[in-house]
């Protein structure tokens, strides 16, 4: 996989940005992603890596990053492998902007169990969605939080889950944080 350059890095951050700035003379656009790689399309096969970290933190080798057979959305899933008993998942800190509303979704599919994901700041928790995971098929979930006024705005997105008596395998991908813009002009 070839490096990418500070430079590279900057325009492509640029373009989103500018692509999420508005004025009166400018239709908005489609909102940025705010999850650094949520398709885990930048990700080397094997273990998942940095932006992103795991429960249990001890695990690596239960959170795989793996082809996508369907391929109808990216080359690459997360591919999870929890023992029974104890949470398993995978979260990202990202800076949000206080006062705003924020979408956040993902595919998931994967053994029948029981799925908490949210967003958290400073202990406040800001969304959460309980979810019970599919068998086969994919499924998005999505829920929508505001950032408190008050908040520094650094944000915990999490995806979570766990079965009391049975290991359990899921599938994830397409994470996603978008803020919501403004109606056109």
């Amino acid at each position: 996989m070839d490096k990418i350059s500070f430079y590279d890095v900057f325009i492509i951050m640029a373009t989103c940005v500018l692509s999420c700035i508005s004025s009166k003379n400018v239709v908005y656009e489609t909102p940025c992603n705010l999850i650094e790689d949520g398709s885990f399309e930048k990700q080397q096969f094997g273990t998942i890596q940095k932006p992103f970290n795991i429960r249990p933190m001890d695990a690596e080798s239960h959170f795989i990053i793996q082809e996508n057979s369907k391929k109808s959305h990216g080359n690459k899933v997360l591919h999870i492998k929890s023992m029974a008993g104890d949470w398993w998942g995978i979260s990202q800190k990202i800076q949000l902007i206080p006062g705003k509303k924020y979408t956040t979704s993902f595919l998931v599919r994967g053994d029948t169990t029981e799925m908490h994901c949210g967003a958290v700041s400073s202990g406040v928790f800001y969304g959460w969605n309980n979810v019970v995971v599919p068998n086969t098929d994919w499924q998005r979930v999505s829920y929508d939080f505001y950032v408190r006024e008050n908040s520094d705005g650094k944000t915990n997105i999490y995806i979570y889950f766990r079965h009391p008596t049975k290991n359990v395998d899921i599938e994830i991908d397409e994470l996603k944080v978008l803020q919501e813009l403004p109606d056109k002009i």
